[in-house]
């Protein structure tokens, strides 16, 4: 040991306890160290500090389960921590489960929590509700309790639309695109009627807790039977032309089964570094679409097992006239949004969203350019169009960006790929061409995400240039524009 007279330093500099010293270091910060940490860090009791970490978890759940990208989930609980004073919070959100942590100084023991993500029926306007308490939480003052029960009450509000007007909206987003395939008004009634036995049927599966990829196989297997006997029906009746292109009437029905916000989310998350939360949602992307292809073999292998074989042919669908292409744009993204149990702003909004979007593919599409790179395009349009809409209109990004996307899912290629693989005949001796269809299906949904994607992600830094502009040059004009706003003025 050194004595009095010695110097620390000479002790500590010892070649034998440099080692030791460094490790000391890291383990012990010295008081000074402490002190400036523990200035930084907030002073909340535990259990106020898990009953905000609780509330931040619920929040989180909800909008995972609507499909929000994990990176504005973890933004958004972050905003709400913050709002009740606790800094030093860590959120980590895997798909499945949100986890989040506050750290209380090196010398006590940090709070953590951590929720199962469950995955309930999407409803866009407990998103906007929940929102718009986030903004309550931040401009007034609310204690925990308070903004806890208000969340609960929430959860437990009336939905915005009865059952039958969400059955309503299912079935015309089937026939709005039915119209953008050029389809006649018999079949857009056929397939209105066949998305709601189709969504009767998935939420009878609901209840029974059915997984969810057996629910996609039986809707599709569903829509290929009933588009097949249609078409037989129309054989024997020839005054009834209701079936005689089952092609358009699977378009239509595939398109109510297909997952389009997972998609966008997943790439998302994949750009957004969050690549756990990514892989997961792709998985299950992947599963559901798998769904689908079992289910539409399975209903053309029934038919034909009893003698009934429908005219598929491996030709792409044409489009129908432009009118008809923009109005089945604005229904189809509408009526997804009605649906997905959104208000009649986000309905709205959405459907102006879509509409711009598909007005930008038609323009591409005109000029030859390549599928891929419209489709693209277009989800950079419907992305660079919504955000700033939904900021507008107080309404949740999400709801609008992923409702908009619908149109241009490619349901017709899955149709298509299947039958080039099985051919008409349902045997496996030519599997390339459907392969090379289903890749470039596949190559058109992450081309879609990516626009998506980019486009939310400009669309957010020019919303917020813009307002700070108008804000700076006109700042009553700026709260007439944005009056959720407040402005708050400094301490003289």
């Amino acid at each position: 040991m050194a004595t009095p007279e010695e110097p620390l330093s000479k002790y500590w500099s010892h070649p034998s306890r440099v080692r030791a010293r460094r490790v000391v270091d890291l383990t012990m910060p010295s008081p000074l160290d402490a002190a400036v940490s523990n200035r930084e860090i907030d002073d909340a009791p535990p259990e106020v500090a898990t009953a905000v970490l609780d509330l931040a978890m619920r929040f989180g759940e909800l909008l995972v389960a609507s499909g929000t990208p994990a990176n504005d989930t973890v933004v958004l609980l972050l905003r709400l921590t913050r709002a009740f004073g606790l800094k030093t919070v860590y959120v980590d959100v895997s798909y499945m489960s949100i986890t989040t942590s506050y750290y209380r100084g090196w010398d006590r023991p940090p709070v953590t929590t951590t929720r199962v993500v469950r995955t309930p029926e999407v409803d866009f306007t407990m998103v906007e509700r929940a929102e718009r308490l986030m903004d309550a939480i931040e401009s007034t003052p609310m204690s925990i309790h308070e903004a806890t029960e208000r969340f609960r009450r929430i959860m437990r509000g009336p939905r915005p639309h009865p059952r039958w007007m969400m059955v309503v909206g299912t079935a015309l987003t089937a026939a709005g695109a039915v119209l953008i395939w050029g389809g006649s008004w018999s079949q857009m009634l056929a397939t209105f009627a066949l998305g709601v036995l189709v969504y009767s049927l998935q939420h009878a599966f609901a209840r029974l807790a059915v997984p969810p990829f057996f629910t996609q196989v039986a809707g599709a297997a569903v829509v290929a039977v009933c588009a097949t006997g249609l078409w037989w029906l129309s054989a024997q009746v020839p005054w009834l032309p209701t079936g005689r292109n089952p092609d358009v009437l699977m378009t239509g029905g595939v398109i109510i089964l297909v997952v389009g916000s997972k998609a966008v989310g997943a790439a998302q998350d994949a750009i957004d570094e969050f690549y756990l939360t990514a892989a997961a949602r792709a998985v299950e992307v992947a599963m559901l679409t798998g769904g689908i292809l079992v289910g539409l073999v399975l209903g053309i292998q029934l038919c034909r097992a009893v003698g009934v074989v429908p005219p598929l042919t491996n030709n792409f669908l044409a489009y129908g006239p432009l009118w008809a292409q923009l109005l089945g744009a604005f229904v189809v993204s509408a009526m997804y949004g009605l649906e997905s149990n959104a208000s009649w702003r986000t309905v709205a909004l959405s459907g102006v969203a879509g509409l711009a979007g598909w007005a930008g593919f038609a323009a591409l599409m005109s000029a030859g350019w390549p599928s891929m790179a419209t489709n693209g395009i277009a989800g950079l349009i419907v992305a660079l169009v919504g955000v700033p809409l939904a900021r507008q209109f107080r309404v949740p990004v999400v709801a609008v960006v992923s409702s908009a996307l619908i149109p241009f899912v490619p349901g017709t290629m899955l149709v298509s790929s299947l039958k080039q693989m099985f051919g008409y005949e349902l045997n496996l001796a030519d599997l390339q061409p459907g392969l090379i269809t289903f890749v470039g299906a596949v190559g058109v949904a992450i081309a879609i995400a990516v626009g998506a994607t980019a486009g939310m992600i400009v669309g957010r830094p020019a919303d917020e240039q813009l307002r700070r502009q108008l804000s700076r040059l006109r700042p009553r004009q700026a709260l007439l524009v944005w009056p959720w706003r407040r402005r708050t003025r400094r301490p003289k």
